[in-house]
Formats: C-alpha cells, sequence, structure tokens
C-alpha cells in the first residue's frame, strides 16, 4: 500500500485521475492515502478519487486556484461527493469545496446540504467567485479551525444547532460585515475574526462566556456590546483595532478578568476613547490599554486586585 504526497503541483494535466494502484520499479502497490498539500498548486480542474483512497490528510491546498469539482468512486468506503464537494461517506461532514465551484462563480449565496453536521477544516478557504453569503442549516453542530478563512463573505448567521466552533473561523475574510451568532455558542476562540477589516456588526444570541486571545485582532470593528454573560476577555482580543471607540458592557456585567502579556494587552494599540470597567472585574493584566492614545483614563467603581 502506498501514499501520495506532495509532489502533484506540478501535474499539468486538467483532469486528475488518481489511480487505485502504481507501479514503482515492478512492484504494485495500491493507493490508499493522499497527504498533506498532495495537489500544492496543481493547475488541475478536477479530481477523480478511487475507491481504494481512505484517508485524505489536508490533500487539497486552497492554492488550487482551477479547481472546480471532486469526483468520488461510489465504492469508497469513507468519502463521497455531491455536485463537485467532497464529503464524507454518508454525507454528514462537508470537507471541502473546491476553490472555483461553479455554483459559488455564478451565485452570490450558496446552501448546505442539509444533511451535514459538521462542516471541515479550511472547507470554503479562499473560495473565489461571487459568494457574500452561506446559508448553514440547523443539522450543523460543529465548525471547524479556518472553515471560512480568506473568503469574499459579507454576512452570515450561525443557527442556535452549532455548539462547537474551532479558531480562526472568518480570520482575513477582509469583506465580512455583519456576523450573528446562534444560543449554542459560548466561546469565541483564538482568532475568530483576525483581520476581518471590513467588520461592523456581530451579534450575539446565547450566553458568551469568554472572548478568545486574538479574538479580533486588527479588525475594523468600531464599537462592540459586550454580553452580560462574558467572564474573561483574553490577550490581544482587540489589539490593532484602531476603528474600535466603544465597548459597551450591561448593567449585569459579570466580566472578571481582563488578559494580557507584553505587548499582547486585549486593548492594545485600539482606538478606545472611554472605558468604564464593570463592577464585577477584580483581574486586568499586563499591558491591557498600552498604546491607546485616545484613551484619557479608565473608570472603574470598585478595586482591582492587578492593574498595569
Amino acid at each position: 500500500d502506498c501514499l501520495l504526497s506532495r509532489g502533484l503541483g506540478d501535474v499539468y494535466k486538467r483532469q486528475a485521475v488518481i489511480p487505485e494502484t502504481i507501479v514503482i520499479y515492478g512492484n504494485t502497490y495500491t493507493v490508499i492515502k493522499l497527504d498533506s498539500y498532495s495537489f500544492n498548486g496543481s493547475p488541475v480542474t478536477s479530481i477523480s478519487i478511487p475507491s481504494t483512497v481512505t484517508t485524505i490528510v489536508n490533500a487539497f491546498s486552497s492554492n488550487s486556484y482551477n479547481l472546480t469539482s471532486y469526483t468520488v468512486d461510489s465504492a469508497n468506503p469513507n468519502y463521497s461527493s455531491n455536485n463537485g464537494v467532497l464529503m464524507s461517506k454518508g454525507q454528514t461532514m462537508l470537507l471541502k469545496v473546491p476553490r472555483n465551484l461553479p455554483e459559488c462563480l455564478s451565485s452570490s449565496t450558496y446552501t448546505i446540504p442539509s444533511s451535514v453536521t459538521e462542516i471541515g477544516y479550511g472547507c470554503f478557504q479562499y473560495l473565489g467567485g461571487n459568494l457574500t453569503t452561506l446559508t448553514i442549516p440547523s443539522t450543523v453542530t460543529r465548525i471547524i479551525s479556518s472553515a471560512f478563512a480568506s473568503t469574499n463573505l459579507v454576512s452570515i448567521v450561525i443557527p442556535d444547532t452549532v455548539t462547537y466552533l474551532e479558531t480562526m473561523i472568518f480570520n482575513g475574510c477582509r469583506q465580512l460585515q455583519t456576523v450573528t451568532f446562534g444560543t449554542g455558542i459560548t466561546d469565541l476562540p483564538y482568532y475568530t475574526f483576525g483581520t476581518t477589516t471590513a467588520l461592523s456588526t456581530v451579534n450575539f444570541s446565547g450566553a458568551i462566556t469568554n472572548i478568545g486571545p486574538r479574538c479580533f485582532l486588527n479588525s475594523g470593528i468600531a464599537s462592540i456590546n459586550i454580553p452580560d454573560t462574558v467572564r474573561r476577555i483574553e490577550w490581544a482580543s482587540f489589539k490593532g483595532c484602531a476603528s474600535l471607540t466603544s465597548v459597551n458592557f450591561g448593567p449585569n456585567s459579570i466580566l472578571n478578568s481582563i488578559t494580557g502579556s507584553n505587548n499582547n494587552g486585549a486593548f492594545q494599540s485600539s482606538g478606545l476613547t472611554s472605558f468604564t470597567l464593570p463592577n464585577s472585574v477584580i483581574h486586568v493584566q499586563n499591558s491591557s490599554f498600552k498604546s491607546c492614545p485616545d484613551l484619557p483614563c479608565i473608570l472603574s467603581l470598585i478595586h482591582i486586585s492587578e492593574y498595569t
């Protein structure tokens, strides 16, 4: 048995048909695995996957600029395809949307199949075309890292059924303006909105408890209402948000701490002009408000156990 690893980026055929077997020095091997970046930079427009391939490890790089479709042999035990999109066998996992999927080139919206419960790693990353919004069905419960990163999305609604969100989901989405989270999300992880320079509105429906490290790093957000349920704002979460002038807390806020480290303060290098700490805050860590030239003072009604 063998795997195909890297090296297929210089195959200049328009249609790549992965064989079930290959012969090397007179020995016949079955192709069972596609390893990382097998098609990195390949100019192919379509990829056909045989029944023998049972493991795919991030094989299809987002810089396969011409790719329009995946086709999977119906006898494959682990994978399938649906209108050119790579999916798990039972079509519950959406694994990879080709960068130039015709449906997304011709339409501004894409509807994820209702059989899907999980959106995979980098699934829509770098997707080209006119796609500006996605319809996520209520069957989806999990969204894996970088799922929508560096796309042209303008708005998106995460349904209430999604309870698991990994890192860098919208990182690099420079056209993204509005995101609405359903009631299932309780944590905004690392780099969720990194460099979303057009971001203007984030709507929360659920009991968000944590805003993770670098969550809004260098985003364009100008004002945000922090849900009362948030207990912790992590280091560099709003760092470099030059347009951010207002962070609002409700009267029932239970915010406990704002974390930071040297040169990674939660609101470092932001455009804040005023900031009032909720009564519940007892811990404000290093560099939290470093290099905020328009922030004259921080108002606090209680004793802070640590503030630097």
